[in-house]
């Protein structure tokens, strides 16, 4: 009976240390799914219907203004110029939504598979911290993409929707004063 006890023990305190012998190298993953999760809490937090019609809506007036406004007087090009200038952020997100949006879902599938690969046994501790570095690395660098997609979006947004009046009266007085003109 005694030598089944200690056997029961010895497999027990095998086990047990089994299961923290992954301790630090679970910490590790951890710590960059939260660096993912808030990653795509970041770039779920924008407002893209409010940005795709907004795309969509600055497309369909630079043709319109393309086909309407050959020439401008200085003021009025300048005003426009700064208007339509602020378009880079939002269409740099509406291009890359969805891809930004699959790499978040790639790593978090790569660093689950990787700590999973580390408790089977398939890979080594040097091999796992290997493949740790070189996921972290695309990790920040999503990161990165992503807070330089995301960043005062919202204010361009709202300058856009706000300044948008002002912009198309100009357009329309310019519009009918050439037309006057060139009665």
């Amino acid at each position: 009976m005694d030598k089944m006890r200690l056997s029961l023990i010895v497999v027990s305190i095998l086990l047990m240390a089994c299961g923290n012998s992954f301790e630090k190298e679970d910490k590790e993953i951890d710590s960059l799914l939260v660096l993912v999760n808030s990653s795509e809490e970041l770039l779920n937090s924008v407002d893209t219907a409010k940005v795709f019609t907004l795309v969509r809506d600055i497309k369909k007036e630079l043709w319109a203004f393309g086909n309407k406004y050959d020439t401008l007087d200085k003021e009025t090009a300048i005003k426009v110029a700064d208007y339509y200038g602020r378009k880079k952020s939002l269409y740099f997100l509406n291009k890359n939504y969805q891809k930004l949006n699959n790499e978040i879902g790639i790593s978090r599938t790569q660093l689950k598979a990787l700590q999973q690969d580390l408790h089977n046994g398939a890979i080594t501790k040097e091999q796992f911290f290997s493949y740790l570095k070189n996921e972290q690395e695309i990790i920040v660098q999503l990161n990165n993409k992503v807070a330089d997609a995301v960043n005062g979006i919202d204010a361009t947004v709202n300058t856009f929707i706000e300044e948008r009046p002002v912009i198309m009266n100009l357009l329309e007085k310019y519009q009918k004063d050439t037309l006057v003109a060139n009665e």
